[in-house]
């Protein structure tokens, strides 16, 4: 994660980045960070996977209450 923060700054795809930090934490159970990372992804603009990653998170959460 420290690797892909520092690309970031120097990155024109930061949506991409934020979104790869997102599964990172989606795939150990950091639910909360991976759903600020998704959301990150898509201030610059609409990024479908980070979209699609959030439908994810959020259909599952359901699935899980």
């Amino acid at each position: 994660i420290a690797q892909l923060r520092e690309m970031i700054n120097d990155s024109d795809r930061k949506n991409r980045l934020y979104n790869s930090i997102g599964v990172l934490y989606a795939r150990y159970g950091l639910y909360e960070n991976a759903k600020r990372e998704f959301e990150n992804a898509l201030q610059s603009g609409e990024y479908s996977p980070a979209l699609i990653n959030l439908a994810n998170m959020e259909l599952l959460s359901r699935r899980l209450v």
